[in-house]
């Protein structure tokens, strides 16, 4: 059943030119466009300064990155530098404003979904751009950045587990603890948890399905998808109908074992891979699977349709068991679609169809920033969005 198309991606417009005056930090700083009217908000970041420790950047799909201030470095000088991480945020913050405004109304359009995944990924912080970014103050090398004014250290690159600390112990055994990122001005504000696959952000939203909100409603103390009985088993997938509130089967849908066996060329597979249930709930959305997303925006699906129009939960994932949180937009996470989907297992005659939708299936998790769950305790729901 198709719903309304929405627009989900609300537009951020860069803060800081590109264009600022060069010289020393405290030229820079009375130089600054900026300084009339936010000089107390620079102050006040002087004074924070001393209690962070790193200025953090979230790459999409990718690595994290923090910055670990040098315990001898210049204040004005670590300033300079997060003015520089700032500026050079904002630019990719005006890339993905600008890759959502080309996209917006061909959300079903299958190479304008390719084109803005690639946008997508191309606005993710890269050290090199990064590094030429900041080249007018700073040297980057061998993970040390250091003034060009003074030759003195600043900062060390850090990434992955140094970019976070734990701010809360895991409720129960099997679940992650609650980390934040730590920044120049001290932990984030935001949560994450940690997967096997990565970090990821506390909460994750999903459009609901007629049979949640009656699973919510009758107090079940665990939401499954509507096939979950069916994992290795073929079964046409099921549409919402919200006008009855039901689950109806799809009218002229193959079963997800036959659509596998056809992309792959494998008409013997007796049995639908374990492995192979993410890439199913991309290309197909097999129900046997949940989809949320990592942003309070609406997934969208092949042919641009949003999945909110029963409304949505907002779900804790630090109380799902971590066996049911599947991330896919993260680096780890996404390479994960493909495990076990590769020619030895699947009909090699069916390589290069298996392959384009491996890559589709690629696009829509950066696309969607989808984490696909197992299952989730009704616990889990901090908020219904009607």
């Amino acid at each position: 059943m198709k719903v309304a198309k929405q627009s989900w991606v609300r537009p951020v417009q860069a803060q800081t030119s590109a264009n600022e005056p060069s010289g020393g930090a405290q030229a820079r700083i009375d130089s600054s466009p900026r300084q009339q009217t936010q000089s107390g908000k620079l102050l006040q970041l002087k004074q924070n300064l001393a209690a962070g420790q790193q200025a953090i950047i979230q790459r999409v799909g990718g690595s994290k990155y923090g910055f670990k201030k040098d315990e001898e470095a210049d204040p004005e000088e670590v300033l300079l530098l997060q003015q520089e991480i700032d500026r050079y945020k904002n630019s990719l913050k005006q890339k993905k404003a600008n890759a959502a405004s080309a996209f917006q109304g061909k959300e079903g359009n299958k190479d304008a979904q390719s084109n803005y995944s690639a946008a997508l990924k191309n606005a993710s912080w890269d050290l090199n751009e990064f590094s030429q970014s900041i080249q007018a103050h700073f040297d980057v090398s061998d993970n040390l950045i250091t003034s060009k004014n003074s030759k003195r250290k600043v900062a060390t690159l850090v990434q992955g587990d140094a970019a976070y600390v734990q701010h809360t112990a895991a409720e129960k055994e099997g679940h992650s603890a609650v980390y934040k990122r730590v920044g120049l001005n001290g932990p984030s504000k935001k949560d994450y948890i940690k997967t096997g696959r990565g970090y990821l952000r506390r909460f994750a939203y999903r459009g609901l399905t007629p049979d949640e909100e009656l699973g919510n409603a009758e107090n079940r103390d665990i939401l499954r998808p509507y096939n979950h009985a069916y994992l290795s088993t073929g079964k046409k997938k099921a549409n919402s109908d919200w006008s009855t509130k039901t689950m109806k089967a799809a009218k002229n849908s193959d079963s997800d074992l036959t659509w596998l066996k056809e992309k792959s060329n494998n008409p013997g597979l007796a049995s639908i891979p374990a492995s192979s249930l993410e890439f199913l709930q991309h290309r197909k959305n097999a129900n046997k699977l949940f989809s949320a997303s990592s942003t309070a925006k609406n997934i969208t699906s092949n042919q641009g349709d949003a999945f909110t129009e029963g409304g949505r939960f907002k779900l804790d994932l630090s109380k799902v068991p971590l066996n049911d949180i599947l991330d896919q937009y993260t680096e780890g996470g996404n390479a994960s679609i493909q495990h076990g989907l590769s020619t030895d297992q699947i009909g090699v005659g069916g390589q290069a169809k298996l392959e384009e939708e491996i890559k589709r299936a690629k696009e829509s998790a950066i696309r969607n920033r989808e984490i696909h769950l197992r299952a989730y305790p009704r616990s889990a729901i901090v908020e219904h969005e009607k």
